[in-house]
């Protein structure tokens, strides 16, 4: 069987869970049925106008798919947009693109435009959603122009049951229109800490990256004299973003501050540029919290350490459309403290699942009393907080990224059958 021509389309290929999912589905599609290929819209981006780490992260991901066997191409840095159009459709003619898959907000809008004009006729278009677009779609009107593109579209695709319903609204479409492929998490990867001294070996790893002195507490146990062991952690891992919510969290340190002395607070995530990490770092200033109790990382490479260190996952999103870092606490066995904004209940169980098998404690959106109470209360209560930790890996045990890239393919397969091309749902 020859195998068939299919192009993936990202905005950027650094930082961030929409990267991250492409790579996941796109890196599991058999080679020998797909000849992948990626398409990359955004051109590299000069130092001026991003973070040394989004410029490594954009590297080392696209290193990636190539080591995958995924031929990746893309915009060059200085072509106007009449030449990056044009380079976009010579690629699909090029590659005899049989489909194309579009990841996100602006892949998604102009990706597909561009291909209805440009790219082979009848190609079937599959845009995929990871997250609730209002924001996007009101401040530049694109919102009528989404509900056009749908209607050529062969597929629409979501990474979860509440974005699914949220574009089916917004785009005034028939329920069920949109199909759901949730996110996943790699199991082999992510998996709790073997006991406290594994714990306490994944904190000593991460001490130097975090920007931390070991500890200034005078334990009696000789395998911890830093006192290590006993300090809460508390992490929050996403883009540094008014979406992920980091202002919240701080906000919720400064309120727990007297009560848990102590705690560690750490922002984990870059940013797309270097102001909002010093907003940050001025609103934890302004609140006075000890410099030496917050750190702001950056990316991390090693995240199932970083997992297994914390006593708690902070996820106080705005909006989320799924919320790769949820899953991967999950799969470690990290108690998590989340808000009820969008995709979080449902990916957590909530409403599904006992109280004993709950993984999470979740909170009103931008709510940082609710949220201080929360992560207060399970600082004062560990065994509470360790049953959540152990609920987490029975609720991701049947979220294999695997299991998606197979019901991906087997769309594909649906939409590609000879003769058989209608817009689906």
């Amino acid at each position: 069987m020859t195998a068939r021509p299919i192009g993936h389309v990202l905005n950027t290929a650094g930082l961030g869970g929409v990267p991250e999912a492409a790579w996941q589905l796109l890196s599991r599609l058999p080679a020998a049925r797909w000849e992948r290929h990626l398409y990359v819209m955004s051109p590299p981006a000069s130092s001026a106008d991003q973070t040394d780490q989004a410029a490594q992260a954009r590297a080392e991901r696209l290193a990636r798919f190539e080591a995958a066997g995924i031929r990746v191409s893309g915009c060059v840095a200085g072509d106007g947009p009449l030449a990056r159009q044009a380079a976009f459709g010579e690629w699909l003619h090029r590659h005899r693109i049989a489909l194309l898959h579009t990841h996100s907000y602006k892949p998604n809008l102009q990706a597909r435009l561009q291909a209805a004009a440009l790219g082979p006729t009848g190609l079937p278009l599959v845009a995929h959603y990871h997250n609730q677009y209002d924001n996007k779609w009101q401040a530049d009107g694109s919102l009528a122009l989404d509900r056009q593109l749908a209607e050529r579209s062969a597929a629409l695709v979501a990474c979860s049951t509440a974005v699914a319903g949220h574009v089916e609204e917004r785009l005034g479409l028939a329920a069920g229109r949109v199909v759901v492929v949730p996110n996943g998490v790699d199991g082999e990867r992510f998996r709790p800490a073997a006991d406290a001294a594994a714990r306490l070996a994944a904190r000593q790893r991460l001490l130097p990256q975090l920007g931390w002195t070991a500890g200034d507490g005078d334990p009696a146990d000789p395998a911890d004299p830093a006192g290590l062991a006993s300090q809460p952690w508390i992490a929050l891992v996403g883009r540094l973003s008014r979406q992920k919510g980091q202002d919240l969290l701080l906000r919720a340190a400064a309120r727990l501050r007297h009560a848990h002395p102590e705690a560690r607070w750490l922002l984990v995530g870059s940013a797309d540029d270097t102001a909002t990490r010093d907003e940050l770092l001025a609103l934890a200033a302004a609140l006075r919290l000890p410099a030496n109790r917050v750190s702001l990382p950056g990316h991390l490479q090693d995240m199932p350490t970083l997992y297994q260190a914390i006593d708690l996952l902070a996820a106080p999103s705005r909006w989320e459309g799924y919320g790769l870092m949820l899953v991967e606490a999950m799969a470690c066995g990290t108690a998590i403290v989340a808000s009820r904004a969008g995709a979080i209940p449902e990916v957590v169980g909530d409403g599904e699942l006992a109280d004993r098998d709950r993984p999470a404690e979740l909170v009103a959106s931008d709510d940082v009393d609710a949220l201080a109470a929360a992560i207060g209360g399970l600082l004062r209560d560990p065994d509470r907080r360790h049953a959540l930790g152990r609920a987490g890996p029975a609720r991701v045990a049947t979220l294999g990224w695997q299991r998606s890239a197979d019901r991906l393919g087997a769309l594909y397969d649906e939409l590609l059958q000879p003769a058989a091309r209608p817009v689906r749902g």
